[in-house]
């Protein structure tokens, strides 16, 4: 069955920039991951809607629709916020909504496309028996580690250029780039260690002056999903990897515009009841 990929956190996930991020929390993950963080490209009421399609190994097909709208600001704890809202289905007039609050300080941030999850402070984690949308803290790292090394997840520039494509809003002139990502987690066993990977292939065209929130216009993704496994005493060079599956994604910008009003932000209630999600910056 093909993975319903949303254009981040699947345009999410979450690999941030190359490999849009996807946050899987519910039906409809958050968009933090696709928010252009080198400057603020957008105001308040700002929207843009995608076309995602999707293919894997097996042959399954896909047709899903992402709108992501920046609908309100606010400050939360001593920080000023805004709230992002994703819309995602099979239809653009009949999408399914969540929303997540992200610090402003992001755009102060020089690496904060490798760590969008760092600026995460509250995300709806379910909607009450009453439709009223719950939200729940974010805690994206523990005090008393130390962070990760953002910088080795920089994924490989294998071209960049640039290029002009034809769009339902007209021609855009955009600065293409074609990227490798290797993302790979090892656990041993008795038995021995097994190595889990997962290698994206990116082509993405971006202008963050013509299109708000993402810049995105374009993104062809290949991702191949790789196992490797071998016995305790033995050296993993040995022992080849199996590719296990692959997904390709081309997402397409349809439509961007002003004027969006809040679904959820303006109605969210705190989950009190829940403890404080976890996400890894």
């Amino acid at each position: 069955m093909l993975y319903r990929r949303v254009v981040a956190i699947t345009l999410a996930i979450a690999l941030p920039v190359f490999v849009l991020t996807q946050i899987a929390l519910g039906a409809v993950p958050s968009s933090v991951g696709l928010v252009y963080y080198k400057k603020k490209n957008f105001a308040i009421g700002d929207w843009v809607l995608y076309r995602v399609k999707g293919s894997n190994q097996d042959g399954d097909k896909s047709v899903d629709y992402q709108k992501v709208a920046a609908v309100l600001e606010e400050d939360y704890q001593g920080e000023r916020c805004f709230w992002l809202e994703t819309g995602y289905g099979r239809a653009p007039d009949t999408l399914e909504w969540s929303c997540a609050e992200i610090s402003q300080n992001a755009f102060e941030d020089t690496i904060a496309y490798l760590r969008p999850n760092f600026y995460l402070r509250r995300l709806q984690t379910f909607t009450d028996a009453q439709g009223v949308p719950r939200v729940a803290a974010v805690k994206t790292f523990d005090p008393r580690m130390p962070l990760p090394d953002f910088a080795s997840r920089r994924p490989v520039i294998q071209e960049s250029r640039w290029d002009t494509l034809d769009t339902p809003k007209g021609p855009i002139r955009c600065w293409y780039t074609k990227s490798v990502r290797t993302h790979k987690n090892t656990r041993s066993n008795p038995d021995g260690t097994v190595e889990r990977g997962v290698e994206s292939t990116v082509e993405r065209w971006i202008n963050p002056d013509a299109v708000p929130i993402t810049g995105i216009v374009r993104e062809r993704e290949h991702k191949v999903y790789k196992t490797r496994t071998w016995p305790i005493g033995k050296l993993s060079k040995d022992y080849p990897e199996v590719v296990n599956a692959f997904d390709d994604f081309t997402t397409e910008l349809l439509d961007f515009g002003k004027g969006a009003k809040p679904r959820m932000a303006n109605r969210v209630q705190d989950a009190r009841d829940q403890r404080a999600v976890n996400i890894e910056p």
